[in-house]
């Protein structure tokens, strides 16, 4: 997959049934999206207290999300 413009239909706010199984699709997120900028792992108040933790992914990737 060269793009992901042909599975939006702006003109109907609608997109393609493939953005929620193919496998290119998700690669493509996984590089251009992902990789690129902030993600949020969770709200403060999942760790309220120092000390506190979760476990949670981002993307592919296990992560600690701490508070110190």
């Amino acid at each position: 997959m060269n793009g992901s413009a042909a599975l939006v239909d702006n003109a109907n706010a609608s997109q393609s049934r493939r953005v929620f199984w193919d496998q290119d699709v998700y690669q493509l997120e996984l590089e251009r999206i992902f990789s690129r900028c902030w993600l949020m792992l969770g709200h403060d108040s999942l760790v309220p207290k120092p000390g506190d933790f979760i476990t949670t992914y981002m993307a592919e990737d296990r992560v600690i999300l701490s508070r110190q």
